[in-house]
């Protein structure tokens, strides 16, 4: 039910971007739980370092970009992880460790 995807969320499980797609799977199949749509649908959270994995990757593919655009590089690299991530992980984690991961980049601390 409804409750099962507000407590994936809350467990963090799931992202809350997650909700509607496990809403609407449940939908169109009632006997689907939670868990099951959030698996099926490949949403299960990701850990911090699967995030990290990730970011780093992104960062790597957009080096030169970031090396010239420095701390203004965060909105393009989330765009571009979020994209990866669709709705496995919440929006302030990966902000956060895009934050992080591109002052380890930028050599700052």
């Amino acid at each position: 039910n409804r409750m099962d995807v507000i407590r994936l969320i809350a467990e963090g499980k799931v992202a809350k971007e997650a909700a509607e797609k496990l809403l609407e799977a449940m939908a169109r199949n009632p006997g689907l739980t939670a868990e099951d749509a959030a698996e099926k649908l490949g949403l299960t959270g990701l850990s911090r370092e699967e995030i990290e994995a990730i970011v780093e990757h992104v960062i790597k593919e957009n080096a030169e970009t970031v090396r010239s655009r420095g701390e203004k590089a965060m909105g393009l690299l989330m765009g571009r992880v979020m994209a990866r991530l669709r709705g496995r992980a919440d929006g302030k984690l990966v902000a956060s460790i895009v934050r992080e991961k591109l002052h380890e980049f930028l050599g700052k601390s």
